[in-house]
């Protein structure tokens, strides 16, 4: 995956699948793939496999935007076997973008408030634009509009990060 600006992008496979079966180690357990991004996507070529005899745990959470085009399977590989779990979490503001059968089995869906101040129980922090010249939670400042391809100064008293900075050094 990609990760720019908080944006997370799965073009290729995350494989955190379990072995398969023998006699004396018995059946593999799929593993855990925790994902969290602004805008959380994956793509039709991407893939979230956590798939084994006894299914591992998917969980994907967007600040913003989720879209899922491609696979994030957590289901059982032998029968019988017990599927995993997907988990997705996303802004109560934005539900998420699904293509038809792309997540296996069915994910539990949870719907978050945006937190508007520090502090807030079971909310997602928002992802502001910083440096648009606007103070969006959770930014402490936030510089004039940044032109397109610069960077925000440095030692300004507000980082490229929209916090508060102190650079005296002493």
């Amino acid at each position: 995956g990609d990760q720019v600006g908080g944006a997370l992008t799965i073009n290729n496979l995350i494989d955190v699948r379990g072995g398969g079966c023998d006699s004396i180690l018995g059946c593999g357990a799929g593993g855990s793939a925790t994902l969290t991004g602004c805008n959380l996507t994956v793509t039709a070529a991407g893939n979230v496999l956590a798939g084994a005899p006894t299914g591992g745990q998917n969980i994907l959470t967007a600040r913003e935007q989720m879209t899922i085009n491609g696979k994030v399977n957590a289901s059982t590989t032998t029968t019988p076997g017990t599927d995993g779990a997907n988990t997705l979490v996303y802004p109560q503001r934005k539900p998420p973008t699904l293509a038809v059968n792309a997540v296996k089995p069915l994910p539990s869906v949870t719907a978050r408030d945006t937190c508007t101040s520090a502090n807030q129980l079971n909310c997602l922090v928002p992802c502001p634009t910083c440096g648009n010249g606007i103070v969006e939670f959770p930014e402490t400042c936030d510089n004039d509009v940044v032109p397109p391809g610069t960077l925000p100064r440095s030692c300004d008293g507000c980082s490229a990060f929209c916090n508060i900075e102190n650079c005296n050094d002493g």
